[in-house]
């Protein structure tokens, strides 16, 4: 029985996922295939070309898609699309239910797509509510130069979001020495809190980014050190390799005479024990 539960479940596993992509774009390319309605009838593309092509109706109404968000765009960057904006989010801001959802999908819009440095930069780990307990954070400045300066510490500034709904949470105000820099990216942390952490990123402890970094840093601090040496120091460096060298030949020298000595010794002492024949013969 427990083998047959296991069994379901890797199944369940395998087409879960599966089906949910197939159901989010039939959803996607239905909402673009509406699209064309807004065309007239001799526009749309069976009426162009004379027969229907599989996929062309969703691939004509992502382009259209596309060219109405871009008008969208730029139609909001200018003074008079910004306060026709400004305007109706007033108005949606006071219808109960209405206001919830949307300015909670638009803070959560923001917080992901937003390319400023007011975005979150880093994700990081610091110790709270108490000493033992961790929470992830998002670090949102360092530069808080009055808080700074009343504290007399390096302050971080870090916001804690809550679960599941990362778009409020608290504002904290951290020094840098407290902190814990995590590799996990901004959208891998927003995954961990939106599921309950169940999503949790994969992480090796030889991260790729850092290992990279520290032979990059490891070759190019070697060359700065060898650019930083003074021509003295070269020198000396260079007169303390071919030391050796040259203290080989002093030592073949003072072998040599050695041995001279000794054969001069060896034949002195030959000559002291062998008298001459002719005093022999006497």
């Amino acid at each position: 029985m427990i083998r047959l539960r296991r069994y379901l479940v890797a199944g369940l596993l395998v087409w879960l996922p599966v089906g949910a992509t197939i159901l989010v774009f039939r959803l996607l390319l239905g909402l673009m295939e509406r699209l064309l309605f807004w065309l007239p009838a001799e526009y749309r593309p069976e009426a162009l070309i004379g027969f229907s092509v599989p996929g062309l109706n969703a691939a004509v109404a992502a382009a259209l898609a596309a060219a109405l968000l871009l008008a969208t765009g730029v139609f909001a960057a200018n003074f008079l699309g910004r306060r026709l904006v400004n305007t109706y989010e007033s108005l949606l801001s006071r219808i109960p239910l209405v206001r919830s959802v949307y300015s909670a999908v638009k803070q959560i819009a923001e917080v992901v797509f937003s390319d400023s440095d007011s975005s979150f930069t880093r994700v990081l780990m610091i110790e709270y509510p108490r000493k033992g307990l961790f929470c992830i954070v998002f670090q949102t400045s360092d530069n808080a130069q009055e808080v700074q300066a009343r504290t007399g510490e390096e302050i971080v500034t870090v916001f804690l979001p809550t679960t599941p709904n990362p778009t409020s949470g608290f504002i904290l105000f951290v020094p840098r020495r407290d902190v814990i820099v995590l590799d996990m990216t901004v959208e891998e942390a927003l995954k961990m809190i939106v599921s309950l952490g169940v999503v949790v990123p994969p992480w090796h402890d030889v991260h790729p980014d850092r290992a990279a970094a520290a032979g990059a840093g490891g070759v190019a601090g070697a060359g700065a050190l060898q650019a930083r040496q003074t021509p003295a120091a070269l020198e000396s460096t260079a007169a303390s390799e071919n030391a050796p060298n040259a203290s080989a030949p002093s030592e073949d020298t003072a072998s040599a005479s050695a041995a001279s000595e000794t054969a001069a010794s060896e034949e002195e002492a030959l000559e002291t024990a062998e008298p001459p024949r002719d005093e022999a013969v006497r």
